[in-house]
């Protein structure tokens, strides 16, 4: 778990289970409530192993935080779920594509967060499962700009991140399938799978 896909869900998991702990206390569920302090424990001795001998290496030359364009940040983003939809390289639509798609990944973690903290983790798996995928692959991103930002226009195109992506694109999918039977949300699916197709299907020659 020590990688930093792990450590991506680890900071997920202490909001999930303060959100437990918090409904557990409001309802006076008391063995409830120690059954997710055990867990924050838990959680808190994987962070302190973590931290252990912990050497930050960056494994790029040229590393830096801040970065001196901090609107790069949001561009990387924005191209990195960009290509996840096939977009044409460094193109004005892959760029607000992508920022589009990392708005809707924000109002879908909210929307489902505020969801578990109002109904309970273990009241709504749904809205628990949708807050983890989301969230993981915004603080992937957040991760990946941060840490290659600087590298060049191009760097947030590798095909390696588009897999890495893939629970977004669920999320988003998930999200819109959840929707009210009506027409208009019928129809907003059908309109995102056909939006995936260019880029599981027809793969780029650089992406074989």
């Amino acid at each position: 778990i020590f990688t930093g896909f792990g450590l991506f869900v680890g900071l997920l998991t202490p909001l999930l289970v303060g959100f437990e702990a918090i409904t557990a206390c409001r309802d006076r569920d008391w063995g409830h409530a120690a059954v997710a302090a055990a867990a924050a424990a838990t959680t808190a001795v994987g962070w302190m192993l973590f931290a252990r001998g912990y050497t930050f290496q960056p494994a790029v030359v040229g590393f830096r935080f801040p970065y001196e364009q901090p609107l790069e940040y949001f561009v990387f983003v924005g191209r990195m779920l960009g290509n996840f939809f096939g977009t044409a390289v460094l193109s004005r639509w892959q760029l607000v594509l992508g920022l589009l798609t990392a708005a809707g990944l924000v109002a879908i973690g909210a929307w489902n967060g505020i969801r578990c903290l109002r109904n309970g983790v273990a009241e709504d798996p749904r809205s628990v499962v949708l807050f983890c995928l989301s969230g993981f692959t915004l603080l992937y991103c957040s991760n990946c700009a941060v840490g290659r930002v600087f590298t060049g226009a191009i760097a947030p195109l590798a095909p390696r991140y588009a897999t890495l992506l893939i629970p977004g694109g669920m999320a988003i999918l998930l999200q819109a399938a959840s929707m009210p039977r009506r027409r208009p949300f019928t129809w907003l699916v059908y309109a995102y799978a056909v939006l995936l197709l260019p880029a599981t299907a027809f793969p780029r020659p650089d992406e074989v």
